[in-house]
């Protein structure tokens, strides 16, 4: 897994307890800030997961034509978008970041495969 990745990963891990206790004390304007920051970090693992340029926008019909995804990605990310003040959003954001994970570290092991 790549540096940017690995720690763009490091960062959800380490702000994911903050985020989580911001929504256990109800403060649910300030998740919103964090928790968008977050979701863009969580794109440009996606770009980068996919070898695409850091620049490129992801819209929702950019992101079905993404290979390495994990499963509704799309209707999921709308819903953190649409929703970042929201707990279940937070739910959903950290499952993406675990199987992002487990998705790259599985496109790595079949790139050098490849390469072998």
């Amino acid at each position: 897994m790549s540096n940017e990745k690995r720690s763009l990963i490091q960062v959800w891990k380490d702000e994911r307890d903050s985020i989580s206790t911001l929504f256990q004390e109800k403060k649910y304007k300030e998740a919103i800030k964090p928790m968008q920051e977050c979701t863009k970090n969580f794109l440009r693992i996606i770009l980068e997961l996919n070898h695409l340029k850091s620049s490129m926008h992801l819209d929702q019909e950019a992101l079905e034509q993404v290979k390495h995804k994990p499963i509704n990605l799309s209707e999921r990310l709308d819903y953190v978008d649409q929703n970042p003040s929201q707990y279940h959003a937070f739910i959903q954001l950290d499952a993406l970041y675990t199987e992002v994970e487990k998705l790259a570290a599985k496109v790595e092991i079949l790139e050098q495969t490849k390469k072998s």
